[in-house]
């Protein structure tokens, strides 16, 4: 009987020393953001659907996003990213921006746009992974880790950090496609 009672009272013991961590373990488990009907608002939609970036504008993304009340204040490493799609250089990689943000999670559905005033990104010539090509098809997203907590602290330096995703889980936002062209 009595080793029934220290049993129980190792448990119960390491269930309060361990209970932070569990709790944010369970924290760690959501995505901090959910973002939806993200648009390229600096697009011009074109007569067959498409939404058309040219070279020299100045590149504009919106989005709705819902920051989770229960993570708190977390801080971002926001990659935006481009992929060209099709063509001799389909799945170009490129990173035309990189941020740290700070948020705090209200529950709050926010329309949010990037880049973030008073910051341009223009549209340039090295847009173009094909110096030659006069229209290149892109998907545009932002990708990166997120810091809400001190697991996902633990987690960042353990190397495998809590990453932005998509509804499928994939380590990226949603994606959104245009079509570069040089000219109008």
């Amino acid at each position: 009987m009595r080793w029934i009672m220290r049993l129980c009272f190792w448990i119960v013991l390491l269930q309060i020393i361990f209970s932070p961590l569990i709790y944010y373990a369970i924290l760690s488990w959501p995505d901090s953001t959910d973002y939806f009907l993200q648009t390229v608002t600096s697009a011009e939609r074109g007569e067959d659907g498409r939404d058309y970036i040219y070279v020299g504008d100045p590149i504009l993304i919106k989005a709705y996003n819902w920051r989770h009340r229960i993570n708190g204040t977390c801080l971002l490493d926001v990659s935006r990213v481009r992929q060209n799609v099709g063509g001799k250089y389909d799945g170009k990689k490129t990173t035309f921006q990189f941020v740290q943000q700070y948020f705090v999670g209200d529950g709050i559905i926010r329309q949010t746009s990037w880049p973030i005033p008073p910051i341009v990104i223009k549209v340039d010539d090295t847009w173009f992974d094909d110096p030659d090509a006069q229209e290149q098809v892109m998907d545009i997203w932002t990708e990166g880790p997120y810091n809400c907590n001190i697991l996902d602290a633990i987690r960042k330096k353990l190397g495998f950090p809590r990453m932005m995703s998509d509804g499928q889980g994939n380590p990226w936002r949603e994606k959104t496609r245009v079509v570069l062209r040089r000219h109008r």
